[in-house]
């Protein structure tokens, strides 16, 4: 008797502290945002929900050894132009990881190029890949409008629909303070 009163208070006090670390933690470290563009189309469509991890995303610019943001992760950012106001008006931003830092960026004949190797990019409609180029910000030192070298704590971000996306080929690498999180889950 006083075995099985043991383990239901055991159970009864595990369930408790799960609920409310569940409740308390988890916003700090997964949270869902609804998609307001269509920049990352067809991979995430307007309207769509993202559950982001806003805690390892960041990690490995911290604890390098450790995996957080791989090439082909999908992101949330803020928008390094909507950086100047408050918290609550800055606008976050879905795209997709294509650079690290040290890589180096080319694009020949609207092909994504890294390190000398052409990346397959099966979520992108044929179109989108013909007229990507790299556009006019501010270059390093001995690269070209169509090569890029990513510098530390930076990554190269795309979006999937790039006919219509603002990303790193406007305004270049984006930094990791700008990072908020990995999309580790998408919703309809």
């Amino acid at each position: 008797m006083k075995r099985l009163r043991l383990i239901r208070r055991t159970i009864l006090f595990s369930l408790t502290g799960f609920i409310v670390l569940a409740a308390g933690i988890s916003p700090a470290i997964v949270t869902r945002m609804q998609v307001t563009s269509n920049s990352m189309s067809p991979t995430i469509n307007t309207g769509d929900h993202v559950f982001v991890d806003t805690l390892n995303a960041r990690l490995p610019f911290v604890f390098p050894a450790l995996h957080g943001i791989k090439r082909g992760d999908l992101i949330v950012f803020v928008d390094p132009h909507g950086a100047h106001g408050s918290e609550s008006s800055r606008d976050f931003v879905v795209k997709r990881v294509v650079g690290l830092p040290g890589d180096r960026l080319h694009i020949a004949e609207g092909m994504l190029i890294v390190n000398g190797k052409p990346i397959y990019e099966p979520y992108l409609k044929a179109k989108d890949n013909v007229s990507m180029s790299f556009s006019s910000w501010p270059l390093s030192a001995g690269t070209t409008p169509r090569d890029v070298l990513i510098p530390p704590d930076s990554v190269f971000v795309l979006g999937d629909n790039r006919d219509v996306s603002l990303d790193s080929r406007i305004y270049g690498p984006l930094a990791s303070e700008n990072i908020v999180g990995k999309v580790i889950w998408l919703s309809s």
